[in-house]
């Protein structure tokens, strides 16, 4: 599965680039923030979740993911560890109560797995889109204006060209 990840996301290390001598006024201006690779953040990001986010420069993202893979990380040990016991308690006594035991945490420690593993995925998709929109341009000449008078109501949006 991580090598497929990784295919998928290599495809920009082998892409054409531009000869810098080609590079016009116009985008000298508009790059003056710095672009982050999206592959180099995937791969940090499987490396281990919320690296990628520290890359992109999302620190605040990064305790969020870490607190979601622990917690889903403690609960599945925890369920795990209490599969294990019923699953030998099961083999010892055949008791229908340690078998239906065994099968609630057998469920649930399978759910707590998944749970880890899209927070797993979803670390590396969001390090993907913010490494992607990194040097999006958020300017503040986007926005709108609200006019209210006794009889109308209008919303108007503007934008403005530099």
């Amino acid at each position: 599965m991580t090598i497929l990840v990784i295919l998928f996301f290599s495809s920009s290390l082998f892409s054409q680039q531009t000869d810098s001598l080609s590079y016009s006024k116009q985008n000298t201006i508009s790059e003056q923030r710095q672009s982050k690779s999206s592959t180099q953040a995937v791969l940090l990001s499987l490396a281990l979740p919320g690296l990628g986010q520290i890359y992109n420069e999302s620190y605040w993202k990064t305790p969020v993911i870490l607190g979601f893979v622990g917690y889903f990380g403690y609960v599945w040990k925890q369920e795990n560890d209490l599969y294990h016991k019923y699953q030998a308690e099961y083999i010892l006594t055949s008791n229908p109560q340690d078998r239906k035991a065994r099968d609630f945490y057998h469920d649930e420690r399978d759910r707590f797995a998944w749970y880890l593993g899209v927070t797993y995925l979803l670390s590396a998709v969001d390090a993907y889109v913010d490494a992607q929109l990194f040097d999006f341009d958020v300017d503040t000449s986007l926005g709108y204006s609200q006019q209210m008078s006794m009889n109308q109501f209008t919303v108007r949006y503007f934008f403005n060209r530099k």
